[in-house]
Formats: structure tokens, C-alpha cells, sequence
């Protein structure tokens, strides 16, 4: 038997409306999940199956995993809205009851029942093509179908096959990818281990009501074995900007930190060094990549120097992926270091990164290793021999996933970049005293806490609303007691990539110090008549219109009244999102009619405390 090379249908030229909408179907996605147990299987009973299939033929057991019951699929005996055929060659469908060699997980999990048994075209000839069809798909839809694969104990490389997906029914091909199925270690997938289970996993939008997968064996004798299938089905879905993502040497807003005169070191919010404090360069060399508007070099050096101690320092940054799907995630950046670059992790798992120096930039993309929620980025930084001497790091990220929308297009706020006042990538209260990573203070009318920080406050007057652990009041000074007055504006800026900005619902409320009409929201500069009447109560509001693709930006105007420093601050906590296909002003038609919009409620008297 023989290895396989595997060819995908990417592009499918269609428009689908949806609710009166029109958009370009997303072409489709290929990524690999491995497992070696059903809790890293990524099979779960939250998901929405269609399809889930444990193929062979008895008397072996049908698979159950993570609660998940599969169904039998076997030749003669196929489960409605599935077929198996032979297209060409000489062989014929057929059944495996038995084991197939060693399957490489433990024999207690359901992964194991799932891989043991098969079905497969016995006896085909070189150039042969088996055919899987899915049927009854619902065009413009969202789909995840995952194919799980193992080693059949062949000689890695002596299988191989062609594989086609045509999300818009049978058409021409239009990219290869080449597989082994004997040999999980050939790019792709590119595992470690030569006998690595893993799940193919193919996103794409139905462009009609089948799917078609393609298996063009490229020996005799050589057929893909199909061990078990699921096909996930969510709705249409969107590809954002990961949110958290920030290049060295920035603050909030995405803007290169500016050196104090005299010249010292000025922290980043976003990156640690040994888990302490990493620091904006002041005097790079001339041989480094030079700083620019929107990454600037960093070390541990509190001062801001360049040199630093020999040996090795490990950089950390965190990124969030709440609300979106780990499966999906793609990370790119570019690297310089000075003097190399020894190591480089996503959660813990090594990333192969060669050729860094500090005079250009090198290239990663990392497509595997992310998690739920929070992840976490390591880069360690080698400084050589003489003691101390220029050292440091410069890093620039950007990346994308698609958004996990609900059934009533419910969506993560913190998927888009939407975060709660005074909260970490994770979602958690930061310390007393603690810049803010997601709020830019962008107009300060005081000279001295000019921004671009905000503060999580150390003290609040007693009339504000508390601190919880969903979000904290922000200030342009920790002690918020004693700030000038004048006009102060808090920038956000949030993602709502690809999706039709017409079908975006955002619900929130926020406080603020001083209330009333000068304290508004403007979305992408235009006011919102959105405005906090409270500091002692939340005003609740909706947002839906405004918004545009990709980048939006909300302003929290804050009035700070007075003749002199009073208390001032901001608290915003977002609620809900939704995206929806259809228009927004339709959804909030309907949420009208069951009473669901929210507006400012007025439940306490307004009160001041300048």
C-alpha cells in the first residue's frame, strides 16, 4: 500500500444572499488537529453534528467519545446523506472488521474504536479515484468536516494520494496538497511523529447541497482508508484579527512608545522578560533594524539601555482567543534579535525558527499548537559573551481566526477585541495601579498624565460603582482623586473582520466621572448618542450601525467638570454581540418585539463628587 497527496478546491466563485445580504463565499480551510486521546480530540457534545461516522464492519464497537455517540457506516450499509464509491479503477468498496495495526492511542478511549476498524477500495490500481459524498448541505452555510487519520503500519511513503474537496459540487481541481497517510510526519501535516493521529480538518461554505472529497490513489494497490468522519454545520462565520496581538515597543493604540527627555526606559505593556518588566530601547545601534512608528526594540533594562548581562533571556507575550476557533488560528510575524534567537514557543511547543539576526527581519508562521482562551507566545533571546553589551528583541505579530457564532449569532465580545475596562487578554481585574493594554488615553488636558496610559485605579470615591471581578475603573492617574479638569478621551479599537457591518449588534454599559452629556461614545468619530447619566449606576446601551469592515474604533469622551482636580474616571462592560446575516435594524425589529432591547435605565438619583 502507498502513501497520498491530497488536493483541495479553494476557490468557489459563487454569491449566496443571505437575508438580503450579498458576499463572497469563503473559500475553504485546511488545518491538523493530532490527538493521542479523546480528550484532545476535539469531539465534543456542544458541537453541532450532521455527520458522525465510525466506519467498518462488526463485531467491533461502535465509537462513543467525549459523549459523542458515532453511528456504523460499512460498505452495503451507509448512513442517509453519505455515499462511497468507486469512480475509476478496478477496485471495489469494501469493509475491515478487524484491527489494523497498531492504532496509537489508548485501547480504553472511544479514539480507539474510532481508528481500529475501516472502510476502503481493495484492490485498486495506480490513478484510481474513490469518492466521498455529503449531501443535503444547506448553501451559504458554515461546515467543519474532519477526517481522522492514522498510520495503517505501512513503510512511510509508500502510500499516497491525491484528495479534492469541492465545497460547489463536482468541479475542477484547484490545489494539491500532498499526504501520506502511512507518514503523519511529511508536510503536510509536518508532525513530529512519523504514526501521529490526527484530524484533517477541511472549513469551508456550501456552495451546494453536496460535498464531494476525491481520493486519487497514486499506486496500485495503495487506497486511503477511511477510519471516521465527523461534519460539524454553524453558521456563516467571520475572520477577524486576533485580538491582544501587539508588536514590541507600543502601547494601546498600536503606537511606538515615546522616549522621555532625559532618555530612559519606558515598560511595555505587553511583553515581560524573565517575567519581569521589558523595556523600549532609547539607543538602539545603527546596525539594528531601525525603530519605526509602530515597533520599537526592547530588553530588560529598566533604563532603556541597550546593554545588558550575557546569557539568555525568555520573552513572553499573551494573546486571547475567547470566542474564537483555536482550529483556525494563523499566526504570522517577523523577528530580529540581537544576538540570536534560541527558542520560540506557542504554549509551550517549539516553533522552528532559523536565520535571526538583528540587521533584517525573518519570517514565521505558526498554524498549529493554539488553545482555547488565553495562549501564550515565548521567544528566548540569546546575548553572547563579553558581559555586558547590546542585547534585545524586536517583534512584530499579526494573525487571524474565524469567529464562533451562536445560534442566534451570539459571539464572545473579547473575540473582537472588545474587552471590559481594567481587565487583562484574559479577561481578569488587573492590579491596583496597572497600566490598561486594550484603552489608549489619546486627549489628556493635563501635561503631566498626558496618556497614552490608563490607569486601573488604586483608590475610587466612595459614591463610584465598585470594582468587580469583571472589569475596574480606568483613570489617566492610578489615585483618580485628583485629575485636572478638561476633556479626556479613551480610545478602543475592535475587529469585526470580513462580516457585513450592517448585521453587527453590540450591547454594553458604562459609568463615568463626571455624568451627563459630555460624557459620550462616538464610534469611528461620529457621536453615537450614547451617554453615561451615572457614576454611581450603569447606563446600558446598543449599538448597531456605524460600524464598517475590519478596523472600528470607540471613543469614550469623558468631561471632567470643576474649576479644579477632582475625581475622574471610566468603566465600560461589554454585554453581548451579535452577527447576524441579516441587517441589524431587522434583528432589533424582532428583539424589540420580545422586549429585548436595552436602553439607559434610570434606577438612582444622578449624583456628583466634584
Amino acid at each position: 500500500m502507498k502513501p497520498f497527496r491530497c488536493s483541495l478546491v479553494l476557490g468557489v466563485n459563487a454569491i449566496l444572499f443571505l437575508g438580503g445580504v450579498a458576499g463572497s463565499l469563503q473559500a475553504g480551510t485546511i488545518t491538523y488537529i493530532p490527538f493521542n486521546n479523546d480528550a484532545q480530540s476535539q469531539i465534543s457534545p456542544l458541537k453541532n453534528y450532521i455527520q458522525k461516522i465510525d466506519f467498518g464492519s462488526t463485531p467491533n464497537v461502535v465509537a462513543n467519545i467525549n459523549g459523542v455517540q458515532f453511528i456504523r457506516g460499512e460498505v452495503g450499509n451507509l448512513p442517509p446523506n453519505f455515499n462511497f464509491q468507486v469512480i475509476s479503477g478496478s477496485g471495489s468498496p469494501s469493509n475491515y472488521s478487524g484491527t489494523w495495526a497498531s492504532v496509537n492511542v489508548p485501547s480504553t478511549d472511544g479514539v480507539y474504536e474510532l481508528l481500529r476498524d475501516m472502510i476502503y477500495s481493495g484492490s485498486n490500481s495506480e490513478g484510481a479515484v474513490t469518492r466521498v459524498t455529503l449531501s443535503n448541505l444547506v448553501p451559504g452555510v458554515g461546515y467543519d468536516l474532519r477526517i481522522y487519520v492514522r498510520s495503517a503500519g505501512s513503510s512511510p511513503g509508500t502510500r499516497t494520494a491525491n484528495i479534492t474537496f469541492d465545497p460547489d459540487g463536482v468541479g475542477p481541481e484547484t490545489n494539491t496538497i500532498t499526504i501520506r497517510e502511512d507518514d503523519a510526519s511529511y508536510n503536510p501535516p509536518g508532525f513530529a511523529n512519523v504514526n501521529q493521529p490526527y484530524a484533517l480538518s477541511y472549513r469551508f461554505t456550501a456552495g451546494a447541497p453536496q460535498l464531494t472529497v476525491d481520493f486519487e490513489q497514486l499506486g496500485s494497490n495503495s487506497s486511503w482508508h477511511l477510519y471516521g468522519l465527523t461534519l460539524e454545520k454553524f453558521g456563516p462565520y467571520a475572520t477577524v484579527r486576533i485580538p491582544g496581538l501587539y508588536n514590541t515597543g507600543v502601547d494601546a493604540a498600536g503606537r511606538a512608545l515615546v522616549t522621555p527627555s532625559p532618555a530612559t526606559g519606558v515598560l511595555d505593556l505587553h511583553y515581560t522578560a524573565d517575567g519581569q518588566g521589558a523595556y523600549k530601547i532609547h539607543n538602539p545601534p545603527g546596525a539594528w533594524v531601525a525603530n519605526t512608528a509602530t515597533s520599537t526594540w526592547i530588553n530588560q533594562a529598566d533604563d532603556g539601555d541597550c546593554n545588558v548581562p550575557e546569557g539568555t533571556v525568555t520573552y513572553r507575550t499573551t494573546f486571547s482567543l475567547a470566542g474564537l476557533d483555536p482550529a483556525t488560528a494563523i499566526l504570522n510575524g517577523r523577528i530580529a534579535a540581537d544576538n540570536s534567537l534560541t527558542g520560540l514557543r506557542i504554549n509551550g511547543t517549539p516553533v522552528s525558527v532559523s536565520g535571526v539576526n538583528y540587521g533584517s527581519w525573518t519570517q514565521f508562521t505558526i498554524d498549529r499548537g493554539f488553545q482555547p482562551g488565553l495562549n501564550v507566545l515565548e521567544l528566548d533571546v540569546q546575548n553572547a559573551s563579553p558581559t555586558e553589551n547590546p542585547a534585545g528583541l524586536r517583534l512584530e505579530l499579526w494573525g487571524t481566526a474565524q469567529v464562533v457564532i451562536g445560534p442566534l449569532g451570539q459571539v464572545n465580545p473579547m473575540a473582537l477585541g472588545l474587552f471590559n475596562t481594567g481587565v487583562d487578554n484574559g479577561g481578569n481585574p488587573l492590579p491596583d495601579g496597572a497600566v490598561d493594554p486594550h484603552y489608549a488615553l489619546v486627549q489628556s488636558p493635563d501635561p503631566t498624565y498626558d496618556g497614552p496610559e490608563a490607569f486601573a485605579t488604586t483608590t475610587i470615591p466612595g459614591g463610584w460603582l465598585p470594582n468587580s471581578s469583571n472589569s475596574r475603573w480606568i483613570s489617566p492617574r492610578s489615585d483618580t482623586t485628583s485629575v485636572a479638569p478638561g476633556e479626556y478621551r479613551y480610545e478602543l479599537t475592535f475587529d469585526i473582520g470580513d462580516w457585513n457591518p450592517n448585521g453587527v449588534i453590540i450591547t454594553g454599559r458604562l459609568a463615568a466621572d463626571d455624568p451627563g452629556s459630555g460624557s459620550r461614545i462616538l464610534l469611528n468619530g461620529s457621536n453615537t448618542g450614547v451617554y453615561a447619566q451615572y457614576f454611581n449606576d450603569w447606563t446600558v446601551f446598543t449599538l448597531a450601525g456605524g460600524f464598517r469592515p475590519g478596523l472600528n474604533t470607540l471613543t469614550f469622551r469623558v468631561l471632567n467638570g470643576g474649576q479644579n482636580p477632582n475625581a475622574s474616571g471610566l468603566r465600560v462592560e461589554f454585554l453581548s454581540v451579535q452577527m447576524v446575516p441579516e441587517p441589524a435594524s431587522m434583528v432589533l425589529l424582532a428583539l424589540g418585539s420580545l422586549g429585548l432591547i436595552l436602553v439607559g435605565r434610570t434606577v438612582r438619583k444622578k449624583a456628583r463628587t466634584d
